[in-house]
């Protein structure tokens, strides 16, 4: 085994170094650059797709396969067979995936014991329904539930600090953290704010802040359903934010609607939608084939995939 260094900037070496710890830990240190910060994050929440990578492969023909399915096996036949990657080890990317299931079943097992509720549950984290007092809330056509105090969300987050695996000099205080968008400005040294929240579905929603009875701020819209669209604008040079312009503007429509809130209509909201392909294998571009002559769709193939 070889050290690596990532993006000429982070060094790791296997006999020395963990690499979730390090990549987690150098995340922290690198906040200030934003490029190697993203990139870090992206590293750290796709990592463990690597070892369940599978290559599709069309075989030309028919062929037999079995599957299983927990103790079911069943015989049927695929023109598709799915080749491992190379560094296929299932029950690594299990155990990963299925501890993240753990904490959060653990952290909704202590807001229920509060009797409180959330208004959101997304793949590593519970937006938990709460306030800076705190008070009853009656959920419609469901039980009395309690809208929690901000002292008791920190006082469930303090409970899970015994399992931070991190250096405690780099990673503080537990493995939940509360993130940036709770407090002003996003910046976790000022206090924190009241945020609200709009959820149509599953990984389908915003946090919003409210200006006063007639005016909102979105403050985290979620990209996912329509992050695969090609941006219908671009964003300004100086946009700093990880999820571009035009779906704050997305969601700020959505939400103002609905609160009924005077709203307009994004401008590039009638534009056709396009979303890119990337060409990656052979068998990729042998389905795509066809799809340039159709008059209404136009296939771009670039050097670079």
């Amino acid at each position: 085994m070889k050290a690596v260094n990532l993006r000429s900037m982070v060094e790791i070496d296997p006999y020395k170094d963990d690499l979730f710890r390090k990549v987690i830990e150098q995340r922290k240190l690198h906040k200030a650059d934003e490029a190697l910060y993203y990139w870090l994050k992206i590293l750290a929440n796709s990592i463990y797709g690597f070892f369940v990578e599978l290559i599709p492969e069309s075989q030309g023909k028919n062929v037999p396969v079995d599957v299983f399915s927990g103790q079911e096996r069943l015989h049927t036949s695929s023109e598709v067979l799915e080749n491992r990657g190379p560094w296929f080890f299932p029950p690594l990317a299990s155990l990963i995936t299925s501890a993240g299931r753990l904490l959060l079943a653990m952290t909704e097992a202590l807001v229920d014991r509060k009797r409180g509720t959330y208004l959101f549950c997304d793949t590593d984290s519970l937006a938990i329904v709460s306030s800076k007092r705190g008070h009853p809330l009656n959920v419609p056509g469901g039980r009395n539930s309690r809208i929690l105090s901000w002292i008791e969300v920190q006082k469930i987050v303090k409970r899970f600090a015994a399992l931070n695996p991190y250096d405690r000099r780099i990673v503080k205080g537990s493995i939940l953290n509360i993130v940036d968008s709770n407090y002003v400005d996003s910046d976790p040294n000022k206090p924190c704010r009241q945020l609200h929240g709009f959820s149509i579905a599953a990984k389908r929603y915003a946090l919003y802040q409210k200006l006063g009875k007639l005016e909102i701020k979105v403050i985290d819209p979620k990209a996912h359903g329509i992050g695969f669209l090609y941006p219908p604008k671009d964003s300004p040079k100086k946009w700093k934010e990880d999820v571009p312009q035009w779906i704050y503007e997305l969601w700020d429509y959505i939400v103002r609607g609905a609160l009924n809130l005077k709203c307009k209509a994004p401008s590039w909201l009638s534009l056709p939608q396009m979303m890119r392909l990337n060409v990656t294998t052979y068998n990729v571009l042998n389905n795509a084939r066809g799809i340039g002559d159709s008059p209404t769709v136009q296939l771009f193939i670039s050097a670079d995939g």
